[in-house]
C-alpha cells in the first residue's frame, strides 16, 4: 500500500520468504511487540519469533509493548528479551533509532531525539 511507513506485528510474514521479501521491499519499519506475539500465539515462543528473520532481510524494527496492561510488560522488559535472544546494544539501539525513525512526530523532534540516542551511545562507549 503506497504511504505505508509501519507495519504493526507482521509476524506472520516473517514466516513466509515471499511475504518477508515483500515488506523488505518496501522499506516499512516493521513494530515487533515480542510478548504479545508469544501471548497471542502468533509466534509459538520468543525464540520462534521472526524478529531475527526481519532484521537478516534488512527490516527496521521497533520493538513495541502493543497492549502492556493485558501483556504484562514494559518497553524495558521488551528490550530485555530481544537481548535475551541475542541482539547486542548496538542492535538495540538501532531499534530505538527505527523507532523514533518511523514514529509520527514533527522533523526536528525525530532529530532531536535521534541526536540524544547518539549522545548517549557515545558517552556509553568509553
Amino acid at each position: 500500500m503506497p504511504g505505508i511507513t509501519r507495519l504493526g506485528h507482521a509476524t506472520h510474514a516473517g514466516y513466509h520468504p515471499h511475504l518477508l521479501d515483500m515488506v523488505a521491499r518496501s522499506g516499512v519499519t516493521v513494530e515487533c511487540a515480542l510478548t504479545c506475539n508469544v501471548v497471542l500465539g502468533a509466534a509459538l515462543s520468543y525464540g520462534d519469533h521472526p524478529i531475527r528473520r526481519f532484521v537478516a532481510a534488512g527490516i527496521p524494527v521497533a520493538l513495541c509493548t502493543d497492549d502492556p496492561v493485558q501483556m504484562c510488560t514494559t518497553i524495558g522488559r521488551e528490550y530485555a528479551i530481544a537481548h535475551a535472544l541475542g541482539f547486542s546494544t548496538d542492535d538495540l539501539l538501532g531499534f530505538t533509532r527505527n523507532a523514533m525513525r518511523a514514529a509520527f512526530i514533527a522533523p526536528p523532534q525525530r532529530t532531536a531525539l535521534l541526536a540524544e540516542v547518539d549522545t548517549w551511545d557515545k558517552a556509553h562507549r568509553t
